[in-house]
């Protein structure tokens, strides 16, 4: 559930909520730069609690990268990282994605990319498709359909297990015991 509520802030700019935290907490930068400051309410602390989970699992779609930075948010695939490895020239702080893409064609202007990048991150950029009639959004990496969920988190935190005779048995117990759910789930949480 803190989450979706993290989700929303990246996919859902314009919300009520958002604007609200945002003005309060993060008013220069964006969700993903966001720390949890001096003097945070319970609820921006439990929200800041999935912060790292919703940052390591969000990436970048590319439309026309006008609202992607090159070196603020994570856009490229994912060997060896989502972010460019090219280190930032001071000059082109606050660059965003569009810069890199050529107006006329609509794809990467390889002669910026050249003057700027590393080979390896030339390549990666090279991979990722441009849709210069779309904008910029976020998708959860992962999921089909590039939308956050309380199971791909949860995944996301566990990783992708395979089930193994013995593995998980002793917790089979704990969950056929009738009592009220509340008590298992304490007692579940009080040995992880």
């Amino acid at each position: 559930m803190l989450g979706k509520q993290a989700w929303r802030f990246l996919t859902r700019p314009q919300s009520l909520v958002t604007r609200v935290y945002k003005a309060r907490y993060f008013p220069k930068t964006s969700f993903v730069d966001a720390t949890l400051g001096g003097n945070p309410s319970f609820c921006w602390r439990i929200i800041m609690a999935a912060h790292e989970l919703i940052c390591s699992g969000v990436r970048r779609r590319i439309g026309d990268g006008k609202s992607t930075l090159i070196w603020g948010h994570p856009w490229l695939p994912n060997d060896p990282s989502p972010m460019v490895q090219t280190p930032m020239p001071v000059a082109l702080n606050g660059s965003l994605v569009s810069g890199l893409i050529d107006p006329n064609s609509g794809s990467w202007d390889l002669s910026i990319l050249q003057d700027v990048f590393s080979a390896p991150d030339i390549e990666r950029i090279m991979s990722v498709p441009v849709s210069p009639h779309h904008k910029d959004s976020w998708f959860w990496l992962g999921d089909p359909k590039g939308c956050y969920s309380v199971k791909e988190g949860y995944r996301r935190v566990m990783g992708d297990y395979e089930f193994s005779p013995g593995a998980y048995d002793k917790w089979l117990h704990l969950w056929k015991i009738k009592c009220p759910a509340k008590w298992k789930i304490f007692v579940w949480r009080s040995f992880i």
